[in-house]
């Protein structure tokens, strides 16, 4: 009798796509890239931005215009 494969765990996706952080922050799409491949701080930086929503992102934004533009 054959072992049946599991589904195994998912892989970490966050709640927002790399897209949509480029469209909301202008961040580069290789630059998103990059610092998900990397093995620094950028790293973590990626993944901080991926577990945001993109009500938290927009939000985030709007206030740092307005820190800006004191």
């Amino acid at each position: 009798m054959a072992l049946q494969k599991g589904k195994g765990s998912k892989p970490i996706k966050g709640n927002i796509s790399d897209n949509q952080l480029h469209i909301i922050l202008e961040i580069p799409k290789q630059t998103l890239t990059d610092w998900k491949e990397s093995d620094s701080y950028r790293n973590s930086l990626y993944w901080l931005l991926k577990s945001m929503t993109k009500q938290e992102l927009l939000d985030y934004k709007e206030k740092s215009k307005k820190i800006i533009d004191l």
